[in-house]
Order: structure tokens, then sequence, then C-alpha cells
């Protein structure tokens, strides 16, 4: 399970990454946002935790790393309780605003199924970490 939430973290920073490279001039300053509904609590906290620790570690190596040049790249983290309805406010909220450029989903199926509408409809780019084939199929 570990193992398909380092892939999402990895989908997650080549996304940004194609997106972020340093303009010319430097004089880009864009905050991008990358927000987040994982599991905190609940059945699935501990590697909800472990998803939200790897993402600010990457978060720290991508800001140290010169890639985003001047920009500003902001992880907004929402606890999910593991809960499915919980997790589909948190999607519905994040892709009502404007600033965020992709939605990360954690391990709970049930969660990113009930999601996925959502950021169908609003076009949100969404990357889970849930084996849900649901949302594939």
């Amino acid at each position: 399970m570990l193992r398909n939430g380092a892939m999402g973290v990895l989908a997650a920073v080549l996304l940004l990454s194609a997106g972020c490279s340093a303009s010319d001039d430097g004089a880009d300053t864009t905050e991008l946002v990358v927000a987040a509904s994982l599991e905190l609590t609940g059945t699935a906290a501990d590697v909800g935790v472990a998803q939200e620790r790897g993402l600010r570690l990457k978060l720290e190596q991508l800001k140290s790393s010169g890639v985003l040049g001047r920009r500003n790249l902001r992880l907004v983290v929402e606890d999910n309780q593991s809960n499915p309805a919980v997790a589909e406010g948190h999607v519905t909220k994040f892709s009502a605003d404007p600033a965020v450029s992709v939605i990360i989903t954690g391990t709970c199926s049930e969660c990113v199924v009930a999601s996925a509408p959502v950021v169908n409809t609003k076009g949100v780019p969404l990357i889970s970490l849930a084996p849900a084939t649901q949302v594939t199929t």
C-alpha cells in the first residue's frame, strides 16, 4: 500500500514540475496550491499521516531544488476522517477554489469514488492514492 502511495506522490510531483519550470526572467511569482483530503483520523490514519509527511517532505525538496523559480508551492491538507461524505465535501471545496492546481485523495477507496463526480464536473486534476478501480473504469 505504501508503494502505491509513493507512486501517487511521484505522479503529483511530476504533474507539478511539468508546469512549474522557472520562467526565463524569473518574474513569475504564482502560488501553486496542492490540496489533499487525507485520512488523518479513522481506520486508515496511520497511512494518511505518513502520506501527509511524504507530501510535506516532497514540497520542501521541490522548494529547495529551485525548479519552482520564484513561485510558491503551498500544501493544504484536510482530515477526511476516512469518511466518504467528508472527503467529498473537501473535494467540492477545493475544486471551487481557483487557486487549487491539483487535488490529492488518500487511500480510502470509497472517498475517491464519492469525490470523482465532483472533479469530473469541475475539471480539476485529481490524484488518488487509493486502489479504486471504479474511478478508472
